[in-house]
């Protein structure tokens, strides 16, 4: 628990409502920093208020927080502890492998040669999970910065990096920045073009920082020689429970934001105990940009609106997990919870979605699985969520239609076809439907004009309100989803698809 302590006047002491407006703004100011979120106001000064202590004023009144170390509060029995130590131990000799680096290290000097030939002023920078060490196996990509001289600021860095990757054919995406992909020796490149710039405020385009979050990385690890091994633990961790990955399909954590949070707390086993207790907001400030201050009123408001900040180490204007959901936050808190409770290697099993796997899901409710081909794209985060989109519109049309899905899931591996499905109540709705209508009133006479000229003979007047009784055009989701394939909003978003009807008798013996 955190305490604190409220020092009385002769005529005042803080009142229940005065209590809540404290509370609120120490909230954002100590989640962040691991810590459970229980106070308590103490009539007198506590003889043993320590130095460290936090001091807020309201009405020029002291509020003192006794704050504790930056360790979890869960209470665990010492073998559970060691239980839950041997498997992360056993998890990490099974992913600390060494990786032939050859192909990188080739790709680089062909660069450097290219760079030297054309005469251009520009640093080839390795960059990403491959210069942190913190790569998995052989599920990477590698990561390249072509760091271009501020000389070239009149002209295109992307046309500059075309000419210079012209040896290996490379595939030009479209960004605020375009930049490329290829791939050399069965080996994935991505080669982003920068600015080389000596401070981060000199950025022209975000990737122009990207550098410094590598060297921030480094400079960590001496710190914590650990830290590499801990990320990758993480990213197994995360990658299993289907939460890693900040494209618009997946939304969750980033690779940089892992970074941080593993940096922020010490090691996975630490960030999971401490994830377990967050509460929202949360509020992560590793390098303390605001130390005292709220970030929440310097910070976009669109960035933030997923209650989970962490701030850029680099850019403090940036909340780094702006792309990461609530809804994959209260999922990752509920399954460090879990992992602590019930430990067990399965936490870290990486298994993708397939049709035997999504029949088991379905089991036997009603429910339909898709199985979707990916479009031709240059980049597979454009056709992963062109796919997802369309398995989005399908499940927002069956919701607008008021089929009530219990259960929905999207997978995808990046290189076969996509996986997902939807779970139905087994109960049909009923063939017709009664529609709320304006009230009977005289300032509402237009909207009762247009309500009836809509549903004609349908309208009915009962207790001072106009309603309509209509019939459903559809009383089974199957009926519905045969048409929504067809819609062009579901076939321009994937090459090819097939779907699987499962448990479709169940809902037509319920009619």
């Amino acid at each position: 628990m955190i305490k604190g302590w409220a020092r009385p006047d002769s005529n005042w002491g803080p009142s229940p409502r005065q209590r809540d407006v404290i509370a609120t703004r120490l909230r954002a100011q100590l989640v962040g920093k691991g810590k459970s979120l229980k106070y308590k106001f103490f009539d007198s000064q506590p003889q043993n208020l320590d130095l460290d202590s936090k001091a807020l004023y309201k009405n020029k009144t002291p509020v003192f927080l006794r704050p504790l170390s930056n360790q979890s509060d869960i209470k665990m029995n010492k073998s559970k502890l060691e239980e839950i130590k041997k498997i992360i131990d056993e998890v990490k000799r099974e992913i600390d492998i060494k990786v032939d680096t050859s192909v990188l290290d080739e790709v680089v000097n062909l660069l450097k040669e290219e760079v030297k030939k054309k005469q251009l002023k520009v640093e080839v920078f390795i960059g990403g999970s491959f210069a942190k060490q913190t790569f998995l196996g052989n599920d990477f990509d590698c990561d390249i910065f072509l760091r271009f001289d501020m000389s070239y600021r009149e002209e295109s860095l992307s046309d500059l990096s075309e000419e210079l990757l012209k040896q290996f054919k490379p595939v030009r995406v479209h960004g605020s920045r375009d930049y490329f992909n290829f791939e050399y020796k069965n080996v994935l490149f991505e080669v982003v073009p920068v600015y080389l710039i000596q401070d981060p405020s000199q950025a022209k385009n975000t990737t122009d920082v990207s550098p410094f979050h590598v060297l921030w990385f480094n400079k960590k690890k001496e710190k914590n020689p650990d830290l590499p091994l801990e990320v990758k633990v993480t990213k197994v961790f995360l990658k299993a429970q289907k939460l890693y990955g900040a494209e618009s399909y997946i939304n969750g954590f980033s690779g940089h934001v892992v970074d941080i949070l593993v940096s922020h707390y010490g090691s996975f086993l630490n960030l999971i105990k401490n994830a377990s207790k967050w509460t929202f907001p949360v509020i992560i400030d590793t390098e303390k940009h605001y130390k005292n201050l709220n970030p929440i009123f310097f910070l976009n408001k669109d960035k933030i609106k997923n209650e989970v900040i962490v701030i850029d180490p680099i850019i403090k204007e940036r909340n780094a997990a702006s792309a990461l959901s609530k809804e994959n936050t209260i999922k990752f808190i509920k399954i460090c919870k879990r992992f602590l409770e019930q430990p067990s290697k399965d936490f870290f099993e990486i298994k993708f979605l397939d049709l035997n796997s999504a029949k088991e899901r379905i089991g036997e409710n009603p429910g339909v699985i898709f199985q979707l081909t990916p479009l031709d794209e240059k980049s597979k985060d454009v056709a992963g969520t062109k796919m997802f989109k369309a398995f989005e519109f399908v499940k927002e049309q069956l919701e607008i239609n008021e089929f009530k899905v219990l259960d929905s899931f999207f997978d995808w591996n990046k290189k076969d076809d996509a996986f997902c499905y939807l779970i139905f109540d087994k109960k049909p709705l009923s063939k017709e439907k009664i529609i709320l209508g304006p009230p009977d009133k005289k300032e509402f006479h237009k909207n009762i004009l247009n309500f009836k000229s809509k549903y004609n003979d349908k309208v009915f007047l009962e207790d001072g309100r106009y309603f309509a009784k209509v019939t459903r055009r559809y009383t089974n989701p199957f009926e519905l989803i045969d048409d929504l394939v067809k819609n062009e909003r579901f076939l321009t978003k994937v090459k090819d698809f097939k779907v699987y009807k499962i448990n479709k008798q169940v809902i037509e013996d319920e009619a």
